[in-house]
């Protein structure tokens, strides 16, 4: 209860992971509604978060890799929302950031965090604050899924369409980049 109250109270304050907002600087703001997933198992791709945007201190490719061209600390705030069509058997997908600090060599960077989707009506969304400090400029970053073999080889970043036109298309894919000011 006491982190739960801590956490309402940073909502409350503004603060974003131990950051007051007004000491942020929001850089770049993207969605995308187009499904999007590995064609077959074990085998990751990058997960895409619109058109490139070209930027003086952070670009992102069409590929869905970024560059940043300045040294910093940039709060991401990602959101997927995951689902499949069809298949039996539950089937076991995986995000995971990889960062290549100018070295030509991508790396993972943090932790794998798997979703399961056990049948078609499944839809699960994962919403993530996930704090990066880049001390080499030219650093690229990038976020994969991939389908793991050890579930069934189905499932995706998939968006929502609602009914009503009054409400906005659910993206697959979403992220917003944050700088702390300095």
């Amino acid at each position: 209860m006491d982190s739960r109250n801590e956490i309402l109270k940073q909502i409350r304050d503004g603060v974003i992971v131990g950051v007051p907002v007004d000491a942020q600087v929001e850089l770049v703001a993207l969605s995308l509604d187009a499904i999007q997933g590995p064609t077959t198992t074990d085998t990751p791709v990058t997960i895409n978060y619109g058109a490139a945007q070209p930027g003086s201190v952070i670009s992102l490719a069409a590929d869905g890799v970024y560059t940043f061209h300045e040294t910093g600390t940039f709060n991401f705030n990602i959101y997927l929302q995951y689902g499949r069509t069809g298949a039996a058997g539950t089937s076991h997908l995986l995000f995971r950031s990889m960062l290549d600090p100018n070295t030509g060599t991508y790396q993972p960077a943090g932790t794998t965090i798997p979703q399961y989707i056990a049948n078609a009506s499944d839809l699960k969304v994962l919403i993530l604050t996930l704090p990066v400090a880049i001390t080499v400029p030219e650093t690229k970053l990038k976020q994969e899924l991939i389908r793991d073999s050890s579930g069934n080889d189905s499932g995706d970043l998939v968006s929502h369409t609602p009914a009503d036109p009054q409400f906005g298309i659910c993206p697959c894919s979403q992220l917003i980049i944050w700088r702390n000011k300095t």
